[in-house]
């Protein structure tokens, strides 16, 4: 690959973006501490028994080291990092990077992107690239007031819509496969074969347990006046929390540990599901109650096994022409056999976590799923992944960058969209493959290295 974007290139930007409170709980010269966005750890004195006994458990049953994850080594088990604030308030990308008034920021909301505008290249001139402008837009104001107009760019145009988003607007641009683009009376600007393809997501599969009654977070518990006046005079309790508490990394045996990352990544959430939580995570209810599956709150927690690496894709296609249409997303998962082989094996893992001393004390039993095949053999476990795997909203890969003699790649190791001038996309579109974990932190890296680009133009 591009050593310009190699591990000891690009961790001075992912270090840049971070304001790291955790002190020695994090490896040193791993973390950050001058940047915009907190990140903190859960305390073990505020962690869930749950989630500490999942870390002690992981590691007894597992083999794990308890480490940093995010420092000199990965695979291990641990108490979460999240981006919190030390007051124990979110600190999103929003907070850190848009809320500080900025001479050379200026937010647009209610405000829909509809198309990149170019000049055209002069007929016969076959040297010639075509130049983006700017971008059209229509603002949908509240009292609608609708009105439509076009944002000219002084330099250059940056997409940063997300995996989605961006290979949408490139294709409603005229960048795209042309056979697509002709299919919708879209004028071709770039023959770009791998718009909208690629794409790549992490998907979960919930395990269920009953827990010693007392130690979910429940709703009522989590909105109790007590909890609002601990996290208000102290900033601790369940509201102070992520309620994805601790995780682990580890190599399946599907996996070479000696050359391959982690393929798996398991949390432990000590809450249980209800009305609100269910909704967020778009399960599918009449799945789970097929499978005898909760899908209201009881004395519960679960673990939740992610496939980091998996082998299929899917893609972003035009529905239409029309820029308010939403895209076809063909998420394709499970595709490939061999990502329902390791999830099988994570799952199984969960089910050994689940079975540690450690556990002992936290955990009244499993909450089987309904099946007609024998208990732990593949097919049960299949049954589960087949009808509750859940998106993690990790998608990337969309408009993927890559090396110039590269068929499908979109952008090239400076972002620059490929057969124009003056545009690039800059989010997790980009990645050629999947980051061992959350994207969050790898995509605001790469805003970090695009800003880098910009200010060399």
């Amino acid at each position: 690959g591009d050593r310009s974007w190699a591990y000891d290139a690009v961790l001075p930007l992912f270090k840049r973006s971070e304001r790291w409170h955790g002190g020695d709980a994090g490896d040193a010269g791993f973390h950050g501490t001058d940047g915009p966005l907190d990140v903190t750890v859960v305390d073990d004195a505020n962690a869930n028994p749950i989630t500490r006994a999942f870390v002690q458990g992981t590691a007894d049953a597992l083999g794990l080291p308890v480490l940093d994850y995010n420092g000199r080594d990965q695979v291990g088990v641990n108490i979460v990092q999240a981006s919190i604030s030390p007051q124990g308030s979110r600190a999103s990308a929003s907070k850190a990077f848009l809320r500080t008034p900025r001479p050379n920021l200026h937010v647009a909301t209610n405000t829909f992107v509809e198309r990149v505008v170019f000049e055209a290249c002069p007929p016969g001139d076959p040297a010639c690239l075509p130049r983006a402008l700017g971008v059209e837009f229509t603002a949908l104001d509240p009292q609608r007031h609708d009105y439509s107009g076009t944002i000219r760019a002084r330099k250059e145009v940056v997409l940063s819509a997300g995996a989605i988003g961006s290979p949408h607007l490139l294709l409603l641009s005229g960048i795209g496969p042309a056979e697509q683009l002709a299919q919708f009376g879209i004028p071709l600007v770039a023959n770009l074969s791998g718009v909208g393809e690629n794409l790549m997501d992490h998907i979960m599969v919930p395990q269920f347990y009953r827990s010693v009654p007392g130690l979910t977070i429940t709703q009522e518990r989590a909105e109790s006046l007590q909890s609002l006046l601990t996290y208000l005079t102290l900033g601790t309790g369940h509201l102070r929390n992520n309620v994805v508490e601790g995780t682990a990394f580890f190599h399946t045996e599907h996996a070479d540990s000696a050359v391959d990352p982690p393929d798996v990544q398991i949390h432990v959430c000590p809450a249980c599901l209800n009305s609100e939580l269910t909704k967020n995570l778009n399960l599918n209810i009449s799945a789970f109650t097929a499978l005898g599956l909760p899908t209201t709150c009881f004395e519960s927690f679960s673990l939740l096994p992610i496939l980091l690496h998996p082998k299929s894709r899917g893609s972003i296609r035009l529905r239409s022409g029309n820029p308010l249409d939403y895209p076809a997303i063909r998420a394709d998962y499970l595709e490939s056999e061999d990502d329902m082989k390791t999830l099988i094996a994570a799952l199984r893992a969960g089910k050994k976590i689940s079975e540690s001393p450690a556990m002992a004390a936290v955990i009244e039993g499993p909450v089987q799923h309904k099946s007609v095949h024998a208990l732990d053999s593949d097919e049960y476990w299949a049954d589960l992944i087949r009808f509750a795997a859940l998106t993690v909203y990790h998608q990337a890969g969309t408009c993927v960058m890559g090396a110039d003699d590269s068929e499908h790649s979109v952008v090239d190791s400076k972002l620059r969209v490929r057969g124009v001038i003056g545009l690039r996309v800059a989010d997790a579109s980009v990645f050629p493959t999947l980051p061992s974990g959350n994207t969050n932190a790898a995509a605001i890296m790469v805003g970090e290295k695009a800003a880098d680009l910009l200010k060399a133009v």
